[in-house]
C-alpha cells in the first residue's frame, strides 16, 4: 500500500470526525420571530452590530500595537545576544592567533622533532598558565601533526569528535578553527579554538595551540540575562544539524540539563522574523520568538516571550471591549450571530489544518522512506516488494527492478525463512502487533548480510494486515567487531587501570610543580613591596613615638601638648593612606568598570611605586588635576602601570628618573612619536611611562609586544607585560604606542578614550544608590571589640561625645547583652574578631532589633558588607564616627 492510499484513509478518518462533530456540516442561526416586531429587532440587531464591529476593530488595532511592540523587543534581543556572543567569540580567536605566534611556542615545537626534551618546554608551561589565569581560559594544551598532547595546562582535554573535527579543519586550511560546543566523558561542555603554529622555514603546520573555554563562565549567563524587566524571557543557544536544531544552553523553566535537545521551532524561514514556537519544557506554552545568527560560529540565538507577559494587557482590553458590548442589550443576538460565525469559522480551520496535516504527513513520509539511513521496505501479505528505499537495495546488492515482482522469501536466508514467516502469521492472526528479530539475507555476489529487521502491520478497514513495514539494519560489521571486541577487552581493561594509574601520578606531579611555581612568584613580589613599605611606615612610627614622648615630658603646656598630638594624627592619617593604598593595589575582583580622576590616581600610586623601585630611581607624576576622567577597571589599569614602571627601573641598571605623565589628547591625526594610532578618532587620554635606560634597537622594538618575548634573562621575565598592557587598553578601546632607541631610553604610552558624558551618565546611575532616610541620632551605643586599648580609646572619645556607651569584647557578649533587654539605639563593631566576625553580628543584632542602625569598622578593603549601613576604613575619628551615626 503506498503513501496515496494511507493519505485517503487519513482524509476518511477526518471526514467521519468532522460529520460526527457537525452533522449537518454548519450551524444553523436561530430564525427570528415573525410579526410587525420584524423592523425593531432589525434596528436593534443593526445597532449591535456597528457597536460589536466597533468593539472589535479597537480591540484588533490594540492587540496589533502589542503584538508588534513584543516582536520587536523580542527580535532586538535577539539580535544584540547575538552580536555579543559574536563579539566575545571574535575575540577568543584573536587570542588563539596571537598565542599561536608566539616565539616561545615555536621555539618549542620546532625543538620537538629531537630525541632530547625540547628547549623551553618548562617555561612555556609556566607562560601559559599564567595566560589562563589572566585571560581566564579553562585550559590550553600544544598538539602535534600526529594529534598527540605535547604539553597541557589546566582543564581535561579529550578528544572528541568536535574536537577531531576542528583539528583537521585546522591543519587542512592552516587557519584557527573552531571547536563546537560539546559535552565531555565526565558531563563537562567544552569549546575552543584550535590555532595551527607554523615554524619559520618550514612547509606545514608544526602543531595546534588548543584554547578551552567554560561556557559557563561567560556564554550561558550571558544568554540568560534579559535586558529587560521580565519573567519568561530568555535567549536559548542551537545549532543546525541535518533534520533539527539542538538546543546548547538550559532554559530557566528545565529541571534538567537540556544540552543536545531537539529544538521544534515554527519559524517563517527568515532569519530576524518573529514566530511563534512551542518547547517541551514549558509544556505547550505558546512563546514569541526571534532568531538571529552568530556570525563564524555555526550557532544561532533564539529569544522567546511567552504570549501570556507579551500580551498582558489583553485582560483590561477585553474588559473594555465587553463593557461597550453590555451597553446595548440586543448584544445578545449580537453573541448569537457571533457564536454561528465562530462555529463556522472552526469548522474551516478543521478543514485547513486537515489538509495541512495530510499534505505534510505525506511530505514526512517520502522524506522518512527515501532518506533514511536504514533499509525499509512495504510488502504485501504474502512477502511480495510493494516498495524498497535506495538504502535498502544497498543493503542486498540488487535494484529495484531486479527485486519488483519477486518476494523477501526469494533473499532470505532458508534456515531463517521459518521465523520470518512465523512472524508475518502471528501478526496477521493478531496475536503479536509486530516483532523484532534478527535475519540473514543473500547477496547476488555470495556474500551474506547479518540484519536486525523490525516488522510492523498496516491495518485496513476491517483491522487484517493491508501490508508490512519492514525496517532492515545492517548489523553485519558490528557483529564481527564484537566478537573480535570480546576477545581482547581483558587485556584492554588492564591497559587502561595501568595507564590510569600513570596519568594520575604525573598530573599530581605537575600540579605539586605548579603550586610551588605560584607560590615562589607570589613571596617574589610581596619581597619587593615589603621594603618600601616598611621604611615608610618607621617613619611614621617614629614620628608617632617621638611626638608622644614629648606630650609625656610636657603635659602641662597645652599648645605644645597640641600641636604634638596635632603631629600624630597627620601621621596616622598617613600610614592610613599607605594601607589604602596596599590595599587597593592588592585585590582581586572581576573586571568592573568605574570612574576613575586620574590625577589622584597616579599620586596614589606614585606613593607606592616611590618605596617599591627603590632608591636608585626616583619617580616623577606629572598631570594635570583637570584631566577628563576614565572609565575602566582600576586594578586592571594600576597592574598595567605597575608592571611598565618595573620594566622601565629593570632598563636603568645604575638608576634615573621615570616619569608617568598623563595629558588629554585628541585622537584623528597621528601623533609623530607613535608607532601606532589609536584605532578611532575622539577625545582620550595618553598615559606614558618614560624611562632613562639603555633603550631598543629596531628588532626588538619589532618584537617587543609580543607574547612571551623578554630580553631579560631566564627566570626574571615571562614576557608577558607589554603583551598584557596591549590587550588591556584595546580591551577598553585604545591602544599602546611604544617609542625607544639606543641610548635614548623608552616610552610606553597607553591611549585610553575618556569618559563621555552618556558612559559618565551611565556610570554614574549604576553606582547610585537611593539616600537612606534621615536617622535619629542615637542616645545609647553598644560598643563591640576585641582590642581592649581600642575599645578603650573609642569608648572614651563617644562618650567624650555625649553618647552613652555600653562595651562588649566579642559579639556573643554583645548578643547575649541584646537578648537580656539592654536599651541600645545604635551598634559599633569591629569586623575582625575571632569567634564571630562584625558582619555576622550585624546580621544577627538586625534580627534581634529590626531597624537598629548599625556601623562597622575594618581594615580590609573587601568585606561582605549586605547587613550594615555603614563602613567605615580604619583608622577613623571619632567625629566621622559620630558623623556616620546621623545628625
Amino acid at each position: 500500500m503506498d503513501s496515496s492510499t494511507t493519505a485517503d484513509r487519513i482524509g476518511q478518518q477526518a471526514d467521519g470526525r468532522a460529520d460526527r462533530e457537525f452533522p449537518s456540516g454548519r450551524a444553523e442561526a436561530p430564525p427570528l420571530p415573525s410579526g410587525r416586531r420584524w423592523p425593531l429587532l432589525l434596528a436593534i440587531l443593526l445597532g449591535s452590530l456597528a457597536i460589536g464591529t466597533a468593539a472589535a476593530l479597537a480591540y484588533r488595532i490594540s492587540l496589533d500595537e502589542l503584538a508588534q511592540k513584543a516582536a520587536r523587543q523580542v527580535e532586538a534581543i535577539a539580535r544584540l545576544k547575538a552580536r555579543g556572543v559574536m563579539t566575545w567569540m571574535e575575540e577568543r580567536r584573536q587570542d588563539a592567533e596571537l598565542l599561536g605566534r608566539s616565539p616561545l611556542l615555536v621555539r618549542f615545537l620546532a625543538g620537538h622533532a629531537g630525541t632530547a626534551p625540547p628547549p623551553g618546554v618548562e617555561a612555556l608551561a609556566q607562560a601559559l598558565e599564567a595566560v589562563r589565569e589572566v585571560r581566564h581560559f579553562r585550559g590550553l594544551r600544544v598538539v602535534s601533526p600526529t594529534g598527540a598532547t605535547l604539553l597541557a595546562v589546566g582543564g581535561r582535554f579529550e578528544d572528541s569528535a568536535d574536537t577531531r573535527a576542528a583539528f583537521h579543519d585546522a591543519f587542512a586550511t592552516r587557519r584557527t578553527a573552531l571547536i563546537n560546543l560539546h559535552r565531555q566523558a565526565d558531563g563537562s561542555i567544552h569549546f575552543g579554538y584550535a590555532a595551527p603554529v607554523a615554524v619559520p622555514g618550514g612547509t606545514g603546520v608544526a602543531g595546534l595551540l588548543q584554547l578551552d573555554f567554560d561556557p559557563e563562565t561567560f556564554l550561558f549567563p550571558y544568554l540568560r540575562e534579559w535586558p529587560l524587566p521580565t519573567r519568561t524571557g530568555e535567549a536559548l543557544l542551537w545549532h543546525y544539524t541535518a533534520m533539527d536544531r539542538v538546543l546548547l544552553n538550559r532554559p530557566t523553566s528545565a529541571t534538567t540539563d537540556a544540552f543536545g535537545q531537539r529544538l521544534p521551532l515554527n519559524e517563517r524561514g527568515q532569519a530576524s522574523t518573529t514566530h511563534a514556537m512551542v518547547l517541551p519544557d514549558y509544556r505547550g506554552v505558546r512563546a514569541l520568538g526571534a532568531r538571529a545568527e552568530i556570525s563564524g560560529t555555526p550557532w544561532s540565538v533564539a529569544a522567546k516571550l511567552d504570549t501570556a507577559e507579551a500580551f498582558a494587557g489583553i485582560g483590561t482590553l477585553v474588559g473594555v471591549t465587553v463593557l461597550m458590548a453590555a451597553t446595548v442589550w440586543a448584544a445578545l443576538l449580537g453573541g448569537v450571530a457571533v457564536l454561528w460565525q465562530r462555529q463556522r469559522l472552526a469548522v474551516a480551520m478543521a478543514e485547513i489544518r486537515r489538509g495541512e496535516a495530510l499534505v505534510a504527513a505525506e511530505a514526512r513520509f517520502r522524506a522518512t522512506f527515501e532518506q533514511a539511513a536504514v533499509g525499509m521496505a512495504n510488502l504485501g501479505p504474502d512477502g511480495a516488494w510493494l516498495r524498497v528505499n535506495g538504502k535498502l537495495c544497498a543493503i542486498l546488492g540488487r535494484g529495484q527492478a531486479e527485486l519488483a515482482g519477486g518476494r523477501i522469501q526469494d533473499v532470505t536466508h532458508p534456515d531463517d525463512l521459518r521465523a520470518c514467516e512465523g512472524c508475518m502469521r502471528a501478526i496477521a492472526a493478531g496475536a503479536r502487533d509486530g516483532c523484532s528479530l534478527p535475519l540473514r539475507y543473500l547477496r547476488p555476489d555470495g556474500g551474506i548480510v547479518v540484519a536486525d529487521v523490525t516488522i510492523s502491520p498496516l491495518r485496513g478497514s476491517g483491522g487484517a494486515p493491508a501490508s508490512f513495514v519492514f525496517v532492515i539494519v545492517d548489523v553485519t560489521a558490528r557483529r564481527q567487531m564484537e566478537a573480535a571486541l570480546s576477545e581482547s577487552r581483558a587485556s584492554l581493561a588492564e591497559l587502561n587501570r595501568r595507564l590510569e594509574e600513570r596519568v594520575l601520578q604525573e598530573v599530581a606531579a605537575r600540579e605539586a610543580a605548579q603550586e610551588r611555581a605560584r607560590h615562589a612568584q607570589h613571596m617574589q613580589a610581596l619581597g619587593q613591596v615589603a621594603g618600601g613599605v616598611a621604611h615608610e611606615f618607621n617613619n611614621i612610627l617614629q614620628a608617632v613615638s617621638g611626638a608622644l614622648a614629648l606630650i609625656l615630658r610636657h603635659p602641662a603646656d597645652t599648645a605644645r601638648v597640641r600641636h604634638w598630638a596635632d603631629l600624630t594624627e597627620t601621621a596616622t592619617r598617613r600610614g592610613s593612606i599607605v594601607t589604602s593604598r596596599l590595599l587597593a593595589f592588592a585585590r582581586r575582583a572581576p573586571f568592573r568598570v568605574e570612574r576613575i580622576e586620574v590625577a589622584p590616581m597616579l599620586r596614589g600610586l606614585g606613593e607606592i611605586l616611590a618605596h617599591t623601585l627603590g632608591g636608585r630611581v626616583k619617580v616623577r607624576i606629572e598631570a594635570a588635576p583637570d584631566l577628563p576622567a576614565l572609565a575602566t577597571d582600576r586594578a586592571e589599569l594600576e597592574t598595567a602601570l605597575v608592571n611598565l614602571a618595573t620594566n622601565g627601573r629593570d632598563a636603568m641598571a645604575e638608576g634615573g628618573t621615570l616619569t608617568i605623565a598623563a595629558i588629554g589628547v585628541e585622537a584623528g591625526a597621528e601623533p609623530p612619536e607613535a608607532a601606532a594610532t589609536p584605532p578611532r578618532s575622539g577625545r582620550f587620554i595618553r598615559i606614558s611611562v618614560s624611562d632613562e635606560g639603555s633603550g631598543m634597537d629596531a628588532a626588538t622594538l619589532a618584537q617587543a609586544t609580543e607574547p612571551f618575548f623578554t630580553t631579560k634573562p631566564p627566570g626574571q621575565g615571562s614576557g608577558l607585560g607589554l603583551s598584557m598592557a596591549k590587550g588591556f587598553a584595546e580591551q577598553n578601546g585604545g591602544a599602546l604606542t611604544l617609542r625607544s632607541a639606543p641610548g635614548e631610553g623608552s616610552t610606553v604610552a597607553l591611549w585610553l578614550p575618556a569618559a563621555e558624558a552618556v558612559a559618565e551618565a551611565r556610570l554614574a546611575g549604576a553606582g547610585a544608590a537611593p539616600g537612606p532616610a534621615v536617622p535619629v541620632r542615637p542616645g545609647r551605643i553598644l560598643l563591640v571589640d576585641d582590642e581592649a586599648m581600642l575599645r578603650d580609646t573609642l569608648a572614651a572619645g563617644l562618650a567624650d561625645s555625649g553618647f552613652s556607651v555600653l562595651t562588649a569584647c566579642g559579639g556573643p557578649e554583645a548578643l547575649a547583652l541584646l537578648d537580656q533587654g539592654e536599651a541600645v539605639d545604635a551598634l559599633i563593631t569591629d569586623f575582625s574578631m575571632p569567634a564571630m566576625d562584625g558582619a555576622t553580628l550585624a546580621r544577627q543584632a538586625r534580627a534581634l532589633r529590626p531597624g537598629l542602625r548599625t556601623v562597622i569598622l575594618t581594615g580590609h578593603i573587601d568585606i561582605d558588607a549586605a547587613a550594615v549601613e555603614t563602613v567605615l576604613r580604619k583608622p577613623a575619628r571619632v567625629e566621622e564616627i559620630v558623623a556616620a551615626l546621623g545628625p
